[in-house]
């Protein structure tokens, strides 16, 4: 008698497990940006600030609710400090400064006693109404007590 009842525990798990991965294979991904797809951008040490890592993560949706959101983390920063995220928008995507230049503080945190810290902004559609060009280049700051200490490069970012 307990054979039937394995194989009817087993079926039954068979049936379970067909279930979930079909729905997993018919389930419809999220909707990403077709124009400009996730980046990760390393931020860098300005001037001998302790880092042992740090990065931007910027995602563009591809919706009208949600324009881009953006997760900023440092690891081994300076502890319990009190840090402002600055986006540098820049018309000319070489980074050139310009008086058409834009700087936005997005984000403000303060690290623990490891100096581990993040943060993250979301930029609505409205947002980004005024930004008349297809492409800007873009530079992260990250700044305590009005310094830059942590910083990536130029990046091109593509608007659409």
């Amino acid at each position: 008698m307990r054979a039937p009842v394995r194989s009817c525990i087993a079926a039954s798990a068979v049936t379970t497990l067909a279930t979930l991965l079909g729905s997993v294979l018919v389930a419809t991904p999220a909707s990403a940006d077709r124009t400009f797809h996730t980046s990760r951008y390393e931020l860098t040490s300005v001037a001998g600030a302790p880092l042992r890592s740090g990065f931007v993560i910027d995602i563009h949706a591809e919706g009208p609710r949600i324009y881009a959101q953006e997760r900023y983390l440092l690891s081994g920063a300076l502890p319990s400090t009190k840090y402002e995220v600055v986006l540098l928008i820049h018309a000319s995507t070489t980074c050139r400064p310009s008086i058409t230049d834009l700087a936005l503080t997005t984000a403000t945190f303060t690290t623990n006693r490891a100096g581990n810290g993040n943060a993250g902004t979301t930029f609505r559609p409205e947002d980004a109404a005024g930004l008349v060009q297809d492409e800007y280049g873009l530079v992260w700051q990250v700044t305590t007590g009005g310094e830059v200490v942590y910083t990536t490069g130029c990046q091109v970012v593509a608007l659409d």
